[in-house]
């Protein structure tokens, strides 16, 4: 926090209080324990941390960019915000690829937001266009510059193609998956507040244009593959957006109604953050995302054919496993003996989509199977 110059500091500040005001928050220091609550209890939050995915690290300038971004209405140019607004940017986009899709859909919903709601007059208008165009392009050209090596791949290589066996139900079904990944009780909570906020004439706009943006990042997501727990944190900071909502119309409550309604909120988020942990699996009520690795049995045979490979197999042999499950899968076996990697290459890849990549080629050229 020490790197941002402390006039921005006192605009975060400035912002938080206009989000106060706007969200007409009661009883702050409770909404500021709940909200806590809500953000640390997501499952899918801690999925990619348990299973050594480094996606959550970008969730850190999402938050950054929805905070620069927030009371900026480019009437006037901010030289230090904007500098800020493109290093955060360029960092998201090199944390992982698919944040991207989040990048995309934010700023369009962002533009939209800021010509429904700062533009009073014809020179307003030609004021925020012409700022929002100039830095646009800036933008557009400094990314192309610094990502060219990225941009060159991703234009040689065919996404489509190569993420494949990851589409596995399109839309509708994606739809469908993060209705299971936030659990029905918890996305009611979400859908109350989204009734809240379009309900709110001040928090219309903004309530609906998160919608839009959801949907618009699962469209754009589907268009190449569909997502896994990890990919859900593009999705995560709307899903926050509706639980604090929900949360502030329980807060404007009469105070003993708001106090039941907060201990039922908790309890809700607290028993389906549980129910993850212990990989209880409800189908219905709750998140399916489990955060509990369990030990396995079967690691000395792994590490039995790993070395029967190993020494059967030179290094331009392979062997192929047929597998389509998790528990056997090959890259069990390839990774078993890291940091050696000798029998890396003489088994195909195959954990993500079991049993279907390298299929048919490696089964034929294989030595073993």
């Amino acid at each position: 926090m020490m790197l941002i110059p402390q006039p921005l500091m006192e605009d975060f500040s400035e912002d938080y209080k206009i989000i106060e005001e706007k969200l007409n928050i009661k009883n702050n220091n409770i909404f500021f324990v709940l909200a806590l609550i809500s953000f640390i209890v997501f499952p899918v939050y801690h999925a990619t941390a348990i299973y050594g995915q480094p996606d959550f690290f970008g969730l850190a300038f999402i938050f950054l960019i929805i905070a620069l971004t927030t009371n900026y209405n480019f009437k006037e140019i901010d030289y230090v915000r904007l500098i800020l607004i493109f290093l955060t940017t360029f960092m998201l986009i090199i944390t992982r690829r698919w944040y991207i899709y989040w990048i995309i859909s934010y700023f369009i919903c962002y533009i939209v937001n800021l010509y429904l709601t700062n533009i009073k007059s014809k020179e307003d208008l030609i004021k925020i266009t012409k700022n929002i165009f100039i830095y646009g392009i800036i933008v557009i050209i400094l990314l192309i510059v610094s990502l060219f090596p990225m941009i060159k791949n991703i234009l040689k290589s065919s996404i489509g193609d190569y993420s494949a066996f990851y589409l596995t139900s399109g839309f509708k079904g994606e739809i469908i998956n993060q209705i299971r990944i936030i659990g029905y009780l918890p996305l009611l909570l979400t859908i109350i507040g989204i009734i809240y906020g379009l309900n709110k004439k001040d928090l219309r706009i903004k309530t609906l244009l998160s919608i839009v943006q959801c949907f618009l990042i699962i469209f754009l997501f589907t268009r190449i593959q569909n997502m896994g727990h990890h990919h859900t944190l593009v999705l995560l900071p709307t899903y926050i957006y509706c639980l604090y909502l929900c949360l502030n119309m329980i807060l404007n409550e009469t105070k003993t109604m708001a106090k039941r309604y907060c201990i039922l909120y908790s309890l809700v988020l607290i028993t389906n953050f549980i129910f993850s942990i212990n990989n209880i699996s409800t189908d219905i009520y709750f998140s399916y995302i489990p955060l509990k690795v369990n030990n396995d049995q079967y690691y000395e045979n792994y590490v039995e054919v790993a070395k029967w490979l190993t020494e059967k197999l030179n290094e331009n042999e392979s062997g192929y496993l047929i597998s389509h499950n998790t528990k056997f899968n090959p890259d069990k076996f390839r990774n078993i003996n890291m940091p050696d990697k000798t029998i890396f290459n003489n088994l195909p890849y195959g954990s993500a989509v079991i049993g279907t990549h390298s299929f048919p080629t490696s089964l034929f050229t294989a030595k073993y199977v």
